[in-house]
């Protein structure tokens, strides 16, 4: 069993074919996907170099349609190009990933090919950004009063995704970070376990590389708590509408993997 490990990046440096490299030396890589999601013209070098690497493609988006337009462009060409028993990684291309992590990780999904394996940092000491850890705190704070599920590290990117979510992920009409947090919504609800590898906490030039936008993004990410909120309280009242006309329910699954 092998893994490909999925790279969205914009505007990456050369330390993401630095990353490829130390990736393609482990026998645990079947492949790498690097989308391109409408960076600048200045870093075609870049993408080339990564296109030159053995067992790996670069896909590109003409323009920048979001992290989460990346992911599903590369869940979809992994579904149409791995194997039955090929398990996708997610990593990014800033360098708070390290080789030795996404290949933790990696393994980590082959042993848990049902669970969503997520790499978890600590968010301890003063290189962590104030803004990446209380964004962090606030969000699994919330996460757990949905989900009743404490998970330590909410924003991570780095994960392992059980194949039975990819064909789901593809339905989310959500494109930019808040992707990753539907991913974590459709995996609770359909009671997924989730397996922690912890990680090593990077954070580069105090993190001047993350494309994140605190408040646009943050807006969006917490919308989607909403959604999700004013869809479950929807279908309790519909589950007591049917059960007050005493209708049978035998027939009634909700999918919890809809988006």
């Amino acid at each position: 069993m092998k893994a490909f490990v999925l790279i969205p990046a914009l505007n990456p440096c050369e330390r993401m074919t630095g990353l490829i490299d130390d990736l393609l030396r482990s026998d645990a890589v079947a492949g790498i996907i690097v989308i391109n999601d409408g960076s600048d013209a200045t870093c075609a070098p870049v993408f080339r170099d990564a296109a030159a690497r053995p067992r790996t493609e670069v896909l590109c988006h003409v323009e920048n349609l979001g992290k989460g337009a990346a992911l599903r462009t590369g869940i979809r060409r992994f579904l149409e190009c791995a194997t039955a028993d090929e398990v996708l990684v997610t990593a990014d291309a800033d360098g708070q990933h390290l080789p030795g992590d996404i290949l933790a990780v990696a393994v980590a999904g082959m042993e848990n090919t049902e669970g969503m394996v997520l790499g978890t940092r600590a968010f301890r000491g003063g290189a962590v950004p104030l803004r990446s850890r209380f964004g962090n705190d606030l969000t699994r704070l919330v996460f757990r009063a949905f989900t009743g599920l404490a998970l330590t590290d909410t924003q991570t990117g780095l994960r392992a995704i059980p194949r039975c979510l990819l064909e789901p992920l593809l339905r989310v009409k959500t494109s930019r970070y808040a992707f990753e947090l539907e991913m974590l919504l459709m995996a609770a609800r359909a009671r997924i376990p989730f397996v922690a590898v912890p990680i090593e906490t990077v954070y580069l030039e105090g993190n001047v590389a993350s494309h994140f936008r605190p408040v646009t993004d943050s807006a969006r990410v917490y919308w989607v708590f909403a959604r999700h909120l004013f869809r479950r309280r929807a279908q309790e009242v519909m589950l007591r509408a049917i059960s007050a006309q005493s209708l049978p329910n035998d027939n009634c699954h909700p999918e919890r993997l809809s988006d």
